[in-house]
């Protein structure tokens, strides 16, 4: 006698509710795939403007090591590496009112980035905005305050203002 299949036939709702989950996952995973994709191919490109510009800082080219740095910024404007190397490029080419607005925007998007208030200070204070300096060497000193350099800036912060006893203070400090 024939075995008879005693399973019933799935019906078109059944099969679907068996595929839908598979396409879910599919379509999750490429959207997933597609965002990664996106990121970081966009941060290729921002990388290598940037080994550019560590080259041109090594090769003392500071023209060619602004112009990358800015491209950097530019494709990547949270990338907070760029506008520490292009702080300190001003800083390097006697233009700390540059560096001043690069400095203010790493403290957005970056405040936990070492030194941020130390350079801060140093701009401002080789800008000739001593007040401005003063105060931001105070914030390095609270956030840093084993760093010398941040007790050796609100030193000359300080005595840049003729508050000369507290400046050496601070100066005795970063000794």
């Amino acid at each position: 006698m024939p075995s008879q299949d005693t399973t019933l036939p799935q019906t078109k709702k059944a099969q679907k509710t068996k595929t839908l989950p598979l396409l879910t996952v599919l379509v999750a995973v490429g959207a997933v795939a597609a965002f990664f994709n996106v990121r970081y191919a966009s941060e290729r490109p921002a990388r290598a403007h940037l080994q550019k510009a560590i080259t041109a800082i090594q090769a003392k080219n500071p023209k060619e090591a602004e112009k990358e740095l800015r491209a950097t910024i530019k494709l990547r404007p949270e990338m907070s590496e760029a506008y520490v190397l292009l702080a300190r490029l001003y800083m390097d080419v006697q233009r700390p009112e540059l560096a001043i607005p690069l400095y203010t925007r790493l403290r957005q998007i970056a405040p936990q980035t070492e030194h941020l208030f130390c350079g801060l200070a140093e701009a401002e204070a080789r800008a000739g905005q001593d007040k401005q300096a003063t105060e931001t060497a105070r914030q390095a000193v609270q956030v840093e305050p084993n760093c010398a350099n941040a007790h050796a800036i609100l030193g000359l912060a300080l005595g840049n203002q003729l508050e000369t006893k507290p400046g050496l203070a601070e100066l005795v400090k970063a000794n």
